[in-house]
């Protein structure tokens, strides 16, 4: 994505775990871009979505630990 200037993080929503993470174990990150806007203030809003899982590496299964917001 183009933006013509400089991103800066504007919020987060509070991160809180549904499970522990074990030590060792595998964090898999996927981020998307939710929504993208535009204000006076700020000329490029985006929106984007972080699912976060941890990887089983013996079976290869995951679970779903947060999902978390940022602006």
């Amino acid at each position: 994505m183009f933006t013509r200037g400089h991103v800066r993080f504007l919020s987060l929503d509070g991160i809180s775990f549904a499970r522990p993470v074990p030590i060792g174990g595998i964090l898999r990150l996927r981020s998307c871009i939710l929504h993208t806007a535009s204000t006076p203030e700020h000329p490029v809003i985006v929106h984007v979505g972080v699912k976060a899982n941890v990887v089983d590496v013996k079976t290869g299964s995951e679970q779903t630990m947060n999902d978390l917001r940022f602006t």
